[in-house]
């Protein structure tokens, strides 16, 4: 079974690799030997950055019967180690969306560390934004740009952005549109542009 996580890991990794390395990409730096860090959790790699964020793949081994996340490089060489309760692939930003034990959810950067404390239920990314939402009785929707730098929160939800905005809902059935700064824009008369609101989250109007 752990075998079988491991090589549907490394799968998925490679095709967000393959993504970001179509033709015209290229790779930031080469890998080089490791060190480890003895007071850590983490295998440090000895060259100046670890290169596109691309490269780490997730991969899982079996500790008591549970599956415990870490990250390789492309050649295999583990430069996170195993500790996280669920692991995606990174995104070129550098950050990664990873749980903890419990089955909550943060986000890490390319040494392990949580840029984002594991307190999510969901956690969404789209135009340069992660959007990190908690349910239950005191439901939160938190926006994160691609640094793991909060940009706002509200209650609820937050939906995904596109072209610099999300769309809000009111309850009256309304809508108007959010930027990263969480001004708000009403949803324009003139056909419900998003061009027109995206003026107007901008001073323009």
């Amino acid at each position: 079974m752990a075998l079988l996580m491991s090589v549907i890991l490394i799968f998925a990794g490679c095709q967000r690799y393959n993504e970001a390395y179509a033709p015209g990409g290229t790779p930031q730096s080469q890998s080089s030997p490791e060190a480890v860090n003895p007071e850590s959790n983490t295998v440090t790699p000895s060259f100046k950055d670890v290169g596109s964020a691309c490269e780490l793949i997730p991969f899982a081994e079996s500790r008591d019967f549970k599956l415990v996340y870490g990250y390789m490089d492309k050649s295999g060489n583990v430069v996170i180690k195993p500790q996280f309760g669920s692991a995606e692939p990174f995104y070129e930003c550098g950050l990664a969306i990873a749980g903890d034990s419990e089955g909550k959810l943060g986000l890490i950067d390319t040494a392990g560390k949580y840029v984002v404390a594991p307190e999510a239920d969901t956690v969404t990314y789209r135009d340069g934004v992660f959007i990190v939402q908690t349910y239950g009785e005191n439901a939160t929707a938190r926006a994160y740009d691609e640094n793991g730098k909060f940009l706002f929160e509200q209650p609820y939800y937050i939906n995904d952005f596109s072209d610099g905005l999300s769309i809000r809902y009111e309850d009256d059935g309304s809508a108007c549109y959010l930027d990263k700064k969480r001004k708000c824009c009403p949803e324009s008369s003139v056909q419900g542009s998003v061009e027109f609101c995206r003026r107007c989250c901008n001073g323009r109007y």
